[in-house]
């Protein structure tokens, strides 16, 4: 098995940076910008940007819609096993860096509704967001 190893780039912090370098690829599917950076938090020191994900997951009730290299799948497996299954496929390790919070992985959200699939739920609220109920890219960088 061949084992990337992380190339790591430090870059002077200025205000907005990785805003300003989101703008240039914002418009790409599947972008992700996570922005902790400018936050007082002590632990904030991060500003995450993700391209290109390798696999994507849209899960909608019980269907989850799978696109690898631009085909598209769908399947009823459990969501949770499948996305354990397709990171153990596609990106089987990622290293642990100390100060690097982040070298690949899935990166996305996983929505209330999805708590159907683990717990019988009630369903009372009217379904007025058309959004899936987990959205996750699998990134082999950031």
């Amino acid at each position: 098995m061949f084992v990337h190893k992380p190339q790591i780039t430090p870059v002077t912090y200025k205000q907005n940076l990785a805003h300003t370098l989101f703008e240039t690829c914002h418009h790409q599917p599947w972008a992700i910008l996570l922005s902790s950076a400018n936050s007082v938090h002590p632990n904030s020191r991060y500003d995450i940007v993700a391209l290109n994900p390798i696999v994507t997951v849209e899960t909608t009730g019980d269907t989850s819609k799978v696109s690898i290299n631009g085909q598209v799948s769908q399947t009823t497996q459990e969501p949770f096993a499948l996305i354990r299954e397709l990171q153990h496929e596609y990106l089987p390790y990622t290293p642990e860096l100390e100060d690097v919070p982040f070298c690949g992985g899935w990166l996305g959200y996983f929505g209330y509704d999805l708590g159907r699939q683990v717990e019988n739920m009630p369903e009372i609220a009217e379904h007025d967001i058309h959004a899936p109920d987990l959205a996750l890219g699998l990134y082999n960088s950031a």
